[in-house]
């Protein structure tokens, strides 16, 4: 397996240097289009439809098996990826070692990749052990909940959000392993990590085992707000 991880990298890194180069915002007007993969709106809300519907951001909505057989080209033409909640088998169909290539491309040619990767509740699928991040960013996920998080951060998404979240359950995990370039939002009452960007060339990750649509659908809708307000700028 080894072999193949570093044939799919150095592929990326050569692709990175040939391919045209990505449109990026410099300011506070629309990035570009986004798009949902998801097979199901999490926990029966829409939020994010609703969010970007009102940011007045165009989007695409494709399946998990769709986006897997997506080519590079036809994932740089997105300025946004949002992978919501609670997705049935999604990290599993995405997380071939090509497709974790094709993010870290997507991320340092400037994309915003918004992963809300909370498993569990309502027969959700449990994605322990599948790597989901772009290539080259290891970090684990344990299952754990816990009905209130902690703002440790500074940045823009943070705005208007209280220094306490409490929710039924405010996050159904937490991260280990987070390189030391991650920047650490929001924490569990243990202080482990359930919030994290992390910057990679002109790009952005926007990570999180929080309930961000369940939130959102009661009310809460500050943090889902600011988080792809920014992700789409």
């Amino acid at each position: 397996m080894k072999p193949l991880y570093g044939a799919v990298l150095v592929a990326a890194i050569a692709i990175l240097f040939v391919s045209p180069a990505f449109a990026h915002a410099d300011g506070l007007p629309v990035g570009g289009r986004a798009l949902i993969v998801q097979d199901h709106n999490p926990w029966g809300y829409n939020s994010n439809q609703l969010v970007l519907d009102g940011l007045g951001v165009s989007y695409d909505i494709k399946t998990p098996t769709e986006f897997s057989k997506m080519t590079l080209s036809q994932i740089l033409s997105y300025h946004t990826i949002i992978w919501p909640s609670q997705q049935y088998y999604q990290y599993q169909i995405v997380s071939s070692n090509i497709m974790r290539a094709y993010m870290l491309v997507f991320v340092i040619r400037g994309g915003h990749l918004v992963l809300h990767v909370t498993p569990w509740g309502s027969g959700s699928y449990d994605f322990t052990g599948y790597f989901i991040f772009p290539m080259g960013l290891n970090a684990g996920h344990v299952v754990s909940y816990d009905g209130t998080d902690k703002v440790v951060g500074s940045d823009p998404i943070l705005s208007g959000v209280p220094s306490t979240i409490t929710s039924n359950y405010a996050s159904h995990g937490y991260f280990t392993g987070l390189p030391s370039i991650a920047h650490t939002l929001i924490t569990d009452t243990s202080g482990r990590p359930v919030y994290f960007t992390w910057s990679l060339g002109s790009g952005k990750l926007y990570a999180t085992m929080m309930t961000m649509e369940w939130q959102y659908g009661h009310g809460f809708t500050t943090l889902l707000y600011n988080e792809l307000y920014w992700a789409t700028r």
